[in-house]
């Protein structure tokens, strides 16, 4: 497998003339259009086909954004994607000028837990916490 990482919204991922399903269209346009948003996906380059990983942001304040859609898919989790991906959309957050990320995971997803906890987030303070998930966030 060859990781390559590219914004949603640039062709060189996918077949020329291929439809996007309008129920994605819809949501990259209402939460990750840039400067606001921004929505990655991750595919095998030897492929050109096969979306393996997503992840976004999404503006919250002028100076915060929340990762969102932070997904590797079965297959191809404990093998550097996710890293790469968050890697990626950390730096894609911070050239758009923002200086805090945010995320949530929900309290019964073990692994999405540990995965923020080792790429730099930590526990939200409790006031922001809300019942069956946690709040993570960031300086970037």
């Amino acid at each position: 497998m060859s990781l390559r990482i590219m914004p949603f919204d640039d062709m060189d991922w996918r077949r020329p003339g291929a439809p996007v399903p309008d129920a994605v269209a819809a949501l990259v346009s209402s939460d990750f259009t840039p400067p606001a948003g921004l929505l990655l996906v991750g595919y095998d380059a030897e492929t050109q086909e096969k979306i393996i990983a997503t992840a976004g942001y999404r503006r919250v304040t002028p100076e915060i954004c929340e990762a969102r859609n932070v997904v590797v898919y079965w297959g191809h989790q404990t093998k550097g994607v996710g890293r790469a991906l968050m890697d990626r959309l950390l730096a894609e957050a911070r050239n758009a000028g923002y200086t805090g990320m945010r995320a949530e995971a929900p309290d019964s997803v073990p692994a999405l837990i540990a995965f923020y906890n080792k790429t730099g987030f930590t526990r939200a303070p409790i006031e922001f916490q809300r019942p069956g998930f946690i709040r993570f966030e960031r300086a970037l």
